[in-house]
């Protein structure tokens, strides 16, 4: 049998294809995994600011008209909790190294700001945290004017945090991350 002409073109053709097609499948599917991965850091952050909301000051909140002063006095407590949560839902160690080479995070997590907004009335003290130190500052009649970093005005006492980490979602191609979350507590 006599060979076709242009039989080895059309082989090559489809093989390049294939091989296009299938990168393109591994490609949608990363960034599938980085999109579901990205949500549940952002739930992981969210919960662990959550947790810290349990040292809130129960005496401010006692002796408060109506039970409606929600303040976080010890700041170094609810700082500890938020850590010990944020790396028991990363799965990072308690040098905030991933646990296993597996983790979707591939480098240190870096907690680069972690705030406290308590509301005393129409009153707002700022707790920061940043560079290993806290600092306050305290605003008068301040409800509903100062906004958090993501730009939400402050009405509640709400704890903001960002972190950032690097990831290798597809090639081995390492890609920084930053992630910021604020939760209060409504009234």
């Amino acid at each position: 049998m006599k060979k076709k002409d242009g039989g080895i073109i059309v082989e090559v053709t489809v093989f390049f294809m294939l091989m296009i097609v299938m990168i393109l499948i591994v490609f949608i599917t990363s960034l599938g995994q980085v999109k579901a991965e990205s949500e549940m850091v952002n739930d992981d952050l969210g919960t662990s600011e959550l947790a810290a909301f349990k040292d809130i000051d129960t005496d401010v909140l006692g002796k408060s008209q109506n039970l409606n002063e929600l303040v976080i006095t010890d700041y170094n407590t609810a700082f500890q909790t938020f850590e010990t949560y944020l790396k028991e839902n990363l799965n990072v160690n308690d040098s905030f190294n991933p646990n296993s080479k597996a983790n979707f995070i591939k480098s240190k997590v870096t907690i680069s700001d972690f705030e406290i907004y308590n509301l005393y009335g129409n009153d707002i003290e700022v707790i920061t945290y940043k560079n290993g130190s806290f600092s306050k500052v305290y605003n008068n009649n301040a409800k509903g004017t100062i906004k958090t970093p993501k730009g939400n005005i402050v009405n509640y006492t709400t704890i903001y945090a960002k972190i950032e980490f690097d990831i290798n979602p597809i090639f081995n191609v390492k890609k920084h991350v930053i992630c910021e979350e604020e939760s209060n507590i409504d009234k």
